[in-house]
């Protein structure tokens, strides 16, 4: 598949900032920014020739959008990417309209399509290009509506699959809003592909397509708490490529027949050939927890995660928050983003229709409040400072909000019904929202103040509380360190949960860890070097059980983040396709890989360098005042 260094692409990056006076839109600042500095990087880090590229900014009126669009799809004769970031908007009958600076209130005179460009216009225009791949991504509120339209109507320019390619891929879900934080330099969803674009992806392929570019910002954005993004995608345009990935590193030269290392037997699954196509992505997620889009590397948890799906369906009738409470580094994130969710959106929690509830995951972060707002505005379209006010004032108005956003989200055709009294295994169920709060120790460690804390508990408990008689809109699950347990015992809310709701998160079995190596290898293609597990599992500190019956659980809980991190540098020291002992050693080893790491980065830097990589590394760690465990802490609260 091409790239865009070629004559024939057409790129027009269209962005709405600013607004007339009297527009009920805010204007976003950070919209112009991100349309600048995309643009550099297609031309600079992805080879767009200049005059292939054209940036509209505050277009005047729907007519002036329509046209670069129209302009930009004559002379497009390979690809032809339009991308828009600014204020979407849905008009009184539902269709999405992306704004212009004439764009004042959709429900009131001039009619809609004065105001703002309808998708519906600039697929019409699209449809009369002659580019072999069409690409249309939005970074705008309500996006989702997009690719709900491209599933209906035989005008539908990205319907004609068979005569080309042609790829969407958007910010949000239909009902949510797209966002850009106060104080960010660039929108949440294109900043994150700014970020992949220049500084690559450790875990990614030699080079970045357009699908790998939305795999990556799947499994980045909602790990940062951002909405979730999403594509429809025709024939080969995800195979477009962007640029070369810089974080990308090659494997050493393959050894030669007669080298040392060449005799060793390797371990490979039953089905393996040598002739088996080799995913060149890394399974393994090193320190970061593994996300939703991550399940089919994640192993080792089956039990417990069969164990946390059964109490949430105790949960149906017996509200209460679902605590998930392990040491630091026990793998909660990772259980809860690419165990549970997942597995609800399987179907695998016994009650009809669970699989298609809405599923969300905050952490509380400096503004637990905030986050929550966040989330709820989006899914209800409201504004997020508004939200947080109104549940500072009043807590129990999550409930609510809750129940709008669920009833937002679900489709209108599945048949559920809010009876009262609906309970686990009826015919039709009341729809819930999956909450999962992760990282809840932060409300503790980010000076958050008292009045906040509790206005947050209350808010999470009304969401997760029946009233009259009807089911509560949310199940709540709750992870958090066990050190903080005492301090989460301090909300009356939290007690139940944490007497009879509580699912512990241990150490693994050594038949778990060994699937933790190598499954997510055998996922992808790679073959492990006899001896490689063993040596992984000595450094661990794992045995046989003292009686020499079942595994042994003799090496710390805490390990997880450590050992994935060593299979990634292991990973990027891989001989081929062969994952081997030496190139394991070459990384530090468990304990040691992390440092190796970090000192070869930190050697690289200048004097200013190390030492805003000094100030940086001192304020990554919340030092606990009353001798408890220390905690991490964003250098730059969200």
């Amino acid at each position: 598949m091409t790239g865009l260094a070629n004559p024939g692409v057409r790129v027009l990056l269209v962005g709405t900032s600013m607004h007339e006076p009297g527009s009920r839109l805010p204007d976003v600042p950070a919209v112009t920014r991100t349309v600048t500095d995309l643009a550099r990087c297609l031309t600079d880090r992805c080879g767009l020739p200049k005059p292939g590229l054209r940036t509209l900014v505050d277009p005047a009126d729907p007519i002036v959008f329509d046209r670069a669009v129209s302009a930009a799809a004559r002379e497009a004769s390979d690809v032809l990417l339009v991308y828009y970031v600014g204020h979407g908007l849905l008009s009184p009958d539902g269709e999405l309209h992306l704004a212009t600076a004439a764009s004042l209130d959709l429900t009131r005179p001039p009619a809609p399509h004065y105001q703002a460009l309808p998708y519906r216009t600039l697929r019409d225009t699209l449809a009369n290009c002659r580019a072999r791949t069409v690409v249309v991504v939005l970074d705008c509120c309500f996006a989702g509506r997009a690719s709900a339209a491209l599933l209906t109507g035989t005008d539908d320019v990205f319907a004609m699959t068979a005569v080309r390619d042609s790829y969407l891929l958007t910010a949000a879900a239909p009902e949510e809003a797209a966002l850009a934080l106060p104080g960010e330099r660039h929108t949440a969803f294109t900043g994150a592909l700014i970020d992949l674009l220049t500084r690559g992806d450790p875990t990614g392929p030699p080079r970045l397509t357009l699908e790998r570019a939305y795999r990556y910002l799947a499994r980045a954005l909602p790990a940062a708490g951002r909405p979730e993004p999403r594509r429809n995608a025709g024939g080969r345009a995800g195979d477009l490529m962007l640029t070369d990935n810089r974080a990308y590193r090659p494997p050493p030269p393959a050894r030669r027949p007669g080298q040392p290392g060449d005799d060793q037997e390797t371990v490979r699954p039953d089905s393996h050939t040598d002739t088996d196509p080799v995913e060149d992505i890394c399974p393994y997620r090193g320190l970061e927890a593994y996300g939703p889009n991550d399940a089919r590397f994640f192993f080792g948890r089956d039990t417990l995660t069969a164990t946390l799906l059964a109490r949430l369906t105790d949960r149906l009738t017996d509200p209460q928050p679902v605590m998930v409470v392990g040491a630091s580094g026990s793998g909660k994130s990772s259980l809860l983003r690419a165990g549970l969710i997942p597995a609800v959106r399987a179907g695998k929690l016994d009650v009809p229709g669970s699989w298609e509830w809405p599923c969300h995951i905050i952490t509380p972060g400096s503004d637990p409040l905030a986050e929550l707002a966040s989330l709820l505005a989006r899914a209800t379209g409201s504004q997020p400072e508004a939200v947080r006010a109104l549940l500072a004032d009043d807590p129990q108005r999550a409930a609510d909000l809750t129940e709008s956003a669920v009833d937002a989200a679900m489709p209108a055709d599945t048949g559920y019904t809010a009876e009262p009294g609906a309970t686990a295994g009826a015919a039709a169920p009341t729809p819930r929202m999956l909450l999962v709060v992760d990282q809840f120790e932060e409300l503790f460690t980010n000076d958050i103040p008292a009045t906040d804390q509790q206005a947050f508990v209350r808010a999470l408990t009304a969401a997760g509380t029946p009233r009259n008689n009807i089911p509560p809109p949310a199940l709540v699950v709750i992870g958090m360190r066990a050190d903080f347990y005492g301090r989460a015992t301090e909300h009356p809310e939290l007690v139940g949960g944490l007497s009879d709701g509580q699912v512990p998160v241990g150490p693994m079995t050594r038949a778990d860890l060994i699937d933790v190596i190598r499954r997510p290898a055998q996922e992808v293609g790679l073959d492990l070097e006899a001896g490689l597990v063993e040596v992984l599992l000595r450094d661990l500190g794992v045995g046989v059980a003292m009686d020499g019956v079942g595994p042994g659980r003799v090496h710390g809980v805490s390990v997880l983040p450590l050992l994935s991190y060593a299979l990634l540098t292991t990973w990027q020291h891989r001989d081929d396709r062969l994952l081997t002992a030496a190139g394991y050693a070459a990384t530090g080893g468990i304990d040691n890989a992390v440092a190796t790491t970090a000192e070869r980065v930190y050697a690289a830097l200048d004097k200013a360098g190390q030492a805003a990589a000094h100030w940086l590394l001192l304020r990554l760690v919340h030092v606990s005042a009353d001798g408890g465990e220390d905690t991490r802490r964003p250098a730059f609260p969200r």
